[in-house]
């Protein structure tokens, strides 16, 4: 079948093999029993990673309400960026405050509808994109510009 040529199936013979060692099959699956010391170390940040991202997956595919998206849009930034230098640090604050001043607008015009990710990324990624287009403007050694 397909699925025993996918990258989860694989996973889950890592995963069972640590678990249980060299076994039988234990429901259709065969134990892959060479995983062990770092190699081990290194499968629970990678399960935990494709956990979130299944999640994530899951949530951003249903249709929500702004104050859902907000949160949503607070806990993935929050739960897959983290900040290694000042740009980013000024990145990951940018799109903070462009989830807030989201938030308030649809509260401004009393949004309740349902909106799907498709209308939420672009309200929200767009003012990344304006904002960096202003930010550019006199930023290196030569600028050019119409009058």
């Amino acid at each position: 079948s397909l699925e025993q040529n996918s990258w989860r199936f694989g996973l889950r013979r890592m995963l069972l093999g640590y678990a249980v060692g060299s076994t039988n099959a234990c429901e259709g699956i065969e134990p892959y029993d060479e995983i062990g010391g770092l190699d081990a170390a290194l499968i629970g940040p990678l399960v935990a990673l494709l956990d979130a991202l299944e999640i994530a997956h899951r949530e951003l595919t249903l249709p929500a309400s702004p104050e859902q998206w907000s949160l949503r849009l607070q806990a993935l930034v929050s739960l897959f960026f983290q900040a290694t230098n000042e740009h980013d640090d000024y990145l990951l604050t940018q799109l903070e405050e462009l989830r807030e001043a989201w938030l308030e607008n649809c509260e401004a015009v009393a949004l309740q509808d349902e909106l799907p990710l498709t209308v939420v990324r672009e309200a929200w990624l767009a003012g990344l994109d304006q904002g960096r287009l202003s930010q550019r403007f006199l930023a290196g050694a030569v600028n050019f510009c119409t009058l």
